[in-house]
């Protein structure tokens, strides 16, 4: 049963956000898994959320991902409500992908 080494690189594609390459940082052995936060592998200009799940097989790495978009604070969206326009605005910290505040 062979192990994945430090710095083995898998590809991953799917989701809100564009394929990514995410590098293992540590030996894994065999069936064992590590998860790293999506921005580390996007970058935080992608305002992303969720994990990138890194699994060796028997020395083959793949990866998966729950990543999603999230709105940054601030963000703000128009609203008309009767006769007054208002912006409704991401609360400090932003939210997450299909969070409510």
């Amino acid at each position: 049963v062979l192990a994945c080494e430090a710095g083995t690189v898998a590809n991953f594609s799917g989701g809100q956000l564009p394929g990514g390459v995410a590098v293992l940082p540590r030996r894994l052995s065999s069936g064992a898994v590590h998860e790293v936060a999506c921005e580390s592998v996007f970058g935080p200009a992608a305002a992303s959320t969720g994990r990138v799940r890194l699994e060796c097989q028997d020395g083959t790495l793949a990866a998966s991902h729950a990543c999603a978009r999230r709105c940054p604070a601030g963000l703000a969206v128009a609203a008309q409500i009767g006769n007054r326009s208002v912006a409704v605005r991401a609360p400090a910290g932003g939210l997450a992908h299909g969070a409510w505040a």
